[in-house]
């Protein structure tokens, strides 16, 4: 039984500094075609939390832009 077929799955674009610079759906990386470049479907426009913030601090961030997850960056 497959369970949360709906459910949207995102991964984190870094750079080769290793700095996020946005996030990308899993859908739209396996319906593109093998030539387009994961820059043309990243999304600049990405929350996140640092790592020295309470948790409270990310579970506010994550109601208030309805996401599921955040990714957690230092202060580089």
């Amino acid at each position: 039984e497959v369970e949360d077929v709906d459910q949207p799955f995102y991964l984190y674009v870094v750079d080769e500094d290793n700095i996020l610079r946005g996030v990308v759906s899993l859908r739209a990386i396996v319906t593109s075609t093998p030539e387009t470049p994961i820059a043309a479907i990243t999304s600049e426009e990405v929350h996140s939390v640092r790592v020295d913030e309470d948790q409270e601090v990310a579970a506010e961030r994550m109601r208030h832009y309805g996401v599921l997850a955040l990714p957690v960056v230092d202060a580089d």
